[in-house]
């Protein structure tokens, strides 16, 4: 009976070498695989995550941008309206039917609306950096994105009174000279309509490069959690086939002790 036993305990012991050999080299090749792919995923979700970064620190600067335009907008809206009330002046001294007296609060009134003309512009700024006394009529550079190139060149020129095309005082002396003033008034209120225009149209273009980065942002969150689901699945599949691994390597011990029993069965 051994002599039978024995060949029947061998090929069992054999089968069972096998399957083990095959489930072990299956268990390595599966965590091989993981182990290659982590790596990858990791470096993938950390772009994501400092592209985020980037984009999330962009839309700071773009509102930056917005309020100091904001700001710059305020002044501009200032000035036009001193400038209105320059024109009522000066629409009033171009008439020869005033007396000397009025004629000269006119004109001291002008004078005074000119220096405030050239306050308002010169204190005008946002943290610090003035706005409209000249300072950013070369440009001012809003960074709006990810990428160096990313910007967005901000201008205002110089809104003091002087540039506006007047440089001196006492416009309204006489009638001529008052009617030669609004012309210049006229002027610079034209001036001052086309910068609030400017900066109308960049807000409008900020307000969109804002718009796009926030889509682009909401791709990166999906996709970080895509990646983020992806690892975790990973993770649950590779625990997975480590279980069954070990349930299987119990199963081989199981059936290699139920051969040898029956053997020893047999031989006794």
């Amino acid at each position: 009976m051994a002599l039978i036993a024995a060949p029947d305990f061998e090929a069992a012991l054999a089968g069972i070498r096998k399957g083990s050999t095959s489930l072990s080299v299956q268990t390595r090749r599966a965590k091989a695989r993981d182990e290659q792919t982590a790596p990858l995923t990791s470096i993938i979700i950390s772009e994501l995550q400092s592209d985020q970064a980037s984009q999330a620190r962009a839309q700071r600067n773009i509102q930056d941008g917005r309020s100091l335009l904001a700001e710059a907008e305020g002044g501009l809206n200032a000035i036009a309206s001193q400038l209105d009330r320059l024109r009522e002046l000066a629409v009033r001294g171009a008439g020869e039917t005033i007396s000397e007296r009025e004629r000269a609060a006119l004109n001291a009134e002008a004078n005074t609306i000119l220096d405030e003309i050239s306050r308002q512009a010169s204190v005008s700024n946002f943290n610090g950096q003035k706005l409209l006394n000249g300072d950013l009529a070369g440009g001012l550079q809003v960074h709006v994105g990810s990428e160096a190139e990313d910007n967005v060149t901000v201008i205002l020129r110089d809104s003091r009174s002087a540039a506006l095309g007047m440089p001196d005082r006492n416009y309204l002396s006489d009638a001529g000279d008052a009617r030669t003033f609004l012309g210049i008034v006229d002027d610079a209120r034209q001036r001052i309509s086309e910068d609030r225009s400017a900066i109308g149209a960049m807000h409008r273009r900020l307000d969109s490069i804002e718009e796009s980065l926030k889509n682009t942002l909401a791709v990166n969150e999906a996709a970080q959690a895509q990646r983020l689901d992806e690892t975790a699945l990973a993770a649950q599949a590779s625990q997975s086939n480590e279980s069954i691994a070990q349930e299987a390597g119990a199963g081989l011990l199981a059936r290699a002790l139920e051969a040898g029993r029956r053997s020893l069965d047999l031989i006794g």
